[in-house]
């Protein structure tokens, strides 16, 4: 047995098919007013910043998405961000999941938050594996 690193590691979300289940195909509002909290607080001064209606149209169509403001963006923000960001984004879980993974989100928190909504349970990665 070897002690595994303390520390959360980078690791992608899990597989997409794994969020392709009715309930994370769920579409949330969209609030722009809501939305530009979380742009704002972690994009402040970037060049590239999003607008809300941005964000939303790279939720849909994850090819247009600037693939370096969106990893910061998510990347950056605390868990309680995430969840507003979830509740108004205009957009479903799906989308959120096939963003990350079309944009390289690997920051353990964000990947552990998107991971919850998935349907795979063979390997509960929510409980860090400190031994191996």
């Amino acid at each position: 047995m070897t002690l595994g690193s303390p520390w959360p590691q980078r690791r992608p979300p899990k597989p997409i098919e794994s969020f392709d289940h009715p309930a994370a195909h769920t579409q949330m509002p969209f609030d722009a007013n809501a939305l530009e909290l979380p742009i704002s607080v972690k994009l402040a001064g970037h060049a590239g910043r999003p607008t809300p209606v941005e964000l939303r149209e790279w939720l849909k169509n994850p090819d247009k998405a600037n693939r370096s403001a969106v990893k910061e963006l998510f990347e950056g923000l605390p868990g309680a961000y995430l969840v507003r960001l979830r509740q108004c984004c205009g957009g479903s879980i799906y989308e959120l999941a096939r963003l990350f993974h079309h944009c390289g989100i690997d920051h353990w928190m964000p990947v552990l938050w998107i991971d919850q909504f998935s349907n795979d349970r063979s390997k509960d990665r929510s409980i860090p594996q400190y031994y191996e």
